[in-house]
């Protein structure tokens, strides 16, 4: 089995390029959604409450008069559009400019927030993004082992396969077959019989398979059968969930532990350089800012609650500025994450304390 490798992920990399540079303006919104989608028409008051806070700041201060109220329009359609709110999490990133909504959702609640501004704020929705995986979900559950496409947010039944019935009994009522000669071959020949169909499927060439199931049965699908794209991950559940909704939440659990623990790995790598070799590691905001832009970051770590601004003075100089500096200024920690991760960078968006060397971001360039 391989272990999942995040910050390169062409899903993340689509998501940020659609969205890094509106037009002329734009609006996040980080906000808790305790319950998630069950609590749906909750988060929808409360979002109408944030662009009615928003539509007054604008109103004062002459804002984005030109297109403020398309982007609290697509806000408020977003707000009645239940079926978009659907699904477990525990928080939400929104983007809107006056083209469109994004919502994106978020296993934890976030900090929240509301940013105004030439560009979006992405760093509220970094690990949710970052730990997205497109894979085939093969659940093996004792009924029907079934097989779900997962596209990184919400899974759908593809297959279902059969099993005899006196094996699927034996299975149901005690687990094991390794007592049985019999059943173990028959059990063998159905994993079999999974993979030719695997084979023949073109998702099968493209995408990871990841198992679900108890921890016998996977690893004996495991030896028994070889997989066309070759990358096999396993998440071990004793009751294999049967249903969209159930492969979905154990897809997004294994998915956020794999980050979680690719994350640590990276900061270790981090601290590891800091250490062992002086000047290895840069904690320069605007050489790091470069850097991103032009491809040269390798692997980062960010603050996910600072700000550093900056703004563009000439063809290449990169001045300290303030929020209110005009569309030149720009926050400069989103856009390392943004520009870094769209050009092949590993980036960790983390608590300020596991930065190394205790500013705001730390990176090794290439």
């Amino acid at each position: 089995m391989n272990d999942t490798k995040l910050g390169k992920s062409g899903m993340v990399s689509n998501y940020l390029g659609g969205r890094s540079k509106p037009k002329q303006g734009c609006l996040t919104i980080a906000m808790r959604c305790e319950g998630g989608g069950e609590a749906q028409p909750e988060h929808a008051k409360r979002l109408r409450s944030k662009l009615r806070e928003q539509k007054e700041k604008w109103e004062a201060k002459g804002t984005f008069p030109q297109v403020g109220d398309a982007i609290l329009r697509q806000g408020e359609a977003l707000a009645e559009d239940a079926e978009k709110w659907n699904g477990l999490y525990g928080g939400a990133c929104i983007h809107l400019s006056d083209t469109g909504a994004s919502l994106v959702k978020l296993p934890k609640a976030p900090e929240e927030g509301t940013w105004a501004g030439h560009r979006f704020r992405f760093r509220p929705a970094a690990e949710a993004l970052s730990s997205r995986r497109e894979f085939l979900a093969l659940s093996l559950n004792t009924e029907c082992p079934q097989l779900f496409h997962y596209d990184g947010k919400a899974a759908f039944l593809y297959r279902t396969f059969q099993l005899p019935r006196g094996l699927r009994d034996r299975l149901r009522s005690d687990g094991s077959i390794d007592a049985n000669p019999e059943d173990r071959d028959r059990l063998e020949a159905c994993f079999r019989d999974i993979a030719v169909s695997l084979n023949g499927l073109d998702d099968a060439h493209r995408l990871p398979l990841l198992l679900i199931g108890r921890k016998s049965l996977v690893s004996r699908f495991e030896e028994s059968c070889q997989y066309p794209q070759g990358e096999i991950l396993a998440t071990h559940e004793s009751d294999a969930p049967a249903d969209e909704e159930g492969v979905a939440r154990v897809c997004g659990a294994f998915c956020l532990r794999q980050y979680e623990a690719a994350t640590r790995d990276g900061l270790d790598e981090l601290e590891k350089r800091r250490v062992s070799e002086n000047g290895a590691l840069s904690t320069d905001v605007a050489k790091i800012v470069q850097a991103a832009e032009s491809g040269r970051v390798a692997l980062c770590a960010i603050d996910r609650e600072a700000e550093v601004w900056l703004k563009r003075v000439g063809f290449d100089e990169l001045r300290e500025a303030a929020p209110g500096d005009g569309p030149e200024a720009f926050e400069a920690l989103d856009c390392i994450f943004a520009e870094g991760v769209q050009k092949g960078a590993t980036a960790l968006v983390v608590d300020a304390e596991r930065v190394p060397g205790g500013g705001p971001v730390a990176a090794l360039l290439d």
